[in-house]
């Protein structure tokens, strides 16, 4: 999967206006347990949240294994720059019991699909 990511940099100095416009072209590529990319979206969580790599493995690794779990890594020019997963939202999971301690059992929290990381 493709995408064409068109970035605008407009620079105002003074009178003058700089355009720094650029394309880039963004990769999206899916990864599983069993995935390199893991390793590779781990390496990025780690740098952008400043946690530590083992237990950040672990975190992935837990949901990776879930039935439900999607999770692509974002890459320009072959280079990891990106990462989102998420599954399906289950009783027992972090998100889905604090939903449910602020607005109470929900059927919207039945069949709900949550994006759990995105860097």
């Amino acid at each position: 999967m493709y995408s064409i990511v068109q970035i605008y940099y407009v620079i105002d100095k003074g009178n003058s206006i700089i355009d720094l416009s650029l394309t880039m072209e963004i990769r999206l590529i899916a990864f599983d347990y069993y995935s390199a990319h893991l390793h590779h979206a781990v390496d990025v969580y780690c740098n952008v949240w400043h946690r530590e790599q083992n237990d950040s493995t672990t975190f992935f690794r837990k949901y990776a294994r879930m039935d439900d779990f999607i999770g692509y890594v974002a890459t320009v020019d072959d280079l990891v720059v990106g990462f989102a997963f998420g599954t399906v939202s289950r009783t027992g999971q972090w998100w889905h019991d604090c939903v449910t301690k602020q607005v109470g059992l929900h059927h919207a929290l039945d069949d709900a699909w949550v994006l759990t990381e995105l860097a």
